[in-house]
């Protein structure tokens, strides 16, 4: 609902805010809603103005996160042409100060290391967004040392499957996380030719 005052009055040719509240109850479904304020001159019904207002409604944290490219390699000696790196794809549904990039072990939900992290203070809700070449292959792992707790120098991951793992921090401090997968591949193609003339 939206509350405004019941009585407003103004000089001519003049301007005025209308203070306005709009609530919205903790059993509103998620979605986009749109209204309008009527204003009415008591003197002159025909003299109306329809002021329109609009939000959407939706979870805080992420709308989806995505490893653009589901597998990498890191290596040009077995296979020169594939994907060296990939972008990291994520919309906000809520304003974000940062977000940390976390490796993640497939099988033992171990995180192994940060990716990267970056500041969002600036970035738009609800639009899609990407960080070009974010991914190589390589971390800065975790020490276990409460000192020093990550290495300084990153490290390149091995073959097989991880996830992957974004952790948003708004400005109250509050965390929201979304986990992908992406594979490191580092073996050529094979395929087998019969002998069937095409």
């Amino acid at each position: 609902s939206v509350t405004v005052p019941i009585d407003l009055k103004m000089k001519k040719n003049s301007q005025e805010m209308i203070p306005a509240t709009l609530t919205i109850p903790t059993t509103a479904s998620k979605g986009t809603y749109e209204g309008y304020i009527h204003v009415v001159n008591e003197k002159d019904p025909d003299d109306n103005y329809q002021i329109p207002f609009g939000f959407r409604l939706v979870e805080e944290g992420f709308e989806y996160f995505k490893v653009h490219s589901p597998s990498i390699s890191t290596t040009r000696d077995y296979a020169p042409y594939s994907v060296k790196a990939s972008d990291l794809d994520f919309k906000l549904n809520s304003p974000m100060k940062t977000l940390d990039f976390i490796l993640v072990d497939s099988k033992t939900n171990k995180d192994l290391g940060i990716i990267g992290t970056i500041n969002v203070s600036s970035a738009g809700v609800d639009k899609d967004l990407y960080i070009q070449k974010a991914f190589t292959g390589r971390y800065f792992p975790f020490t276990g040392n409460v000192k020093k707790p990550v290495g300084y120098t990153s490290i390149l991951a091995t073959e097989g499957l991880y996830k992957m793992k974004v952790i948003g921090t708004n400005l109250d401090g509050k965390q929201y996380t979304k986990i992908d997968q992406v594979y490191i591949d580092n073996n050529r193609p094979t395929f087998t030719l019969d002998d069937t003339n095409a």
